[in-house]
């Protein structure tokens, strides 16, 4: 995956599977995951849009 088309501001690390599985069920695809290597657990990266960014909004207010 080629990021150098995005800035490091149009994207959304998520470390938590919690919010990964929310982000899953509310049709948000990753572009790509990886793993930590100092903690040895994966993280997603997805693009940050006004519609993620209420997604996020909407996670954060559940809890």
């Amino acid at each position: 995956m080629e990021l150098k088309n995005y800035k490091k501001e149009d994207l959304f690390y998520c470390y938590s599977i919690h919010l990964f599985h929310f982000l899953k069920a509310n049709n948000f695809y990753y572009l790509f995951k990886d793993k930590n290597p100092s903690s040895n657990k994966f993280y997603w990266v997805f693009e940050r849009t006004p519609k993620f960014l209420e997604a996020l909004t909407m996670y954060s207010n559940r809890k």
